[in-house]
């Protein structure tokens, strides 16, 4: 929800969706390495180390958004900008 609201509501908020994702994965981690507890395959669906283990996913869709949404804006905004510095 936070990713549709980030296009929807504001271009910068698109804009930062990748690196900040990129950061929740990199605290994700770790919490994993100070906690190994938390990676237990054998729990519950409510228990906290199931709902850890399913923050990794979402991120990681997070952090593919980010760039897909860095790509569009290179391709649609800055690519033809510089591309026509070079058009006689």
């Amino acid at each position: 929800m936070a990713i549709i609201m980030c296009i929807v509501c504001s271009g910068v908020g698109a804009l930062i969706i990748g690196p900040w994702y990129l950061v929740r994965l990199m605290q994700w981690n770790s919490l994993a390495r100070k906690y190994p507890a938390l990676l237990e395959r054998a729990v519950a669906r409510h228990r906290i180390e199931a709902r850890f283990q399913s923050a990794k996913i979402k991120m990681l869709i997070g952090i593919g958004f980010g760039v897909v949404i860095f790509l569009m804006v290179l391709f649609v905004f800055i690519l033809p900008i510089a591309l026509a510095e070079f058009r006689p």
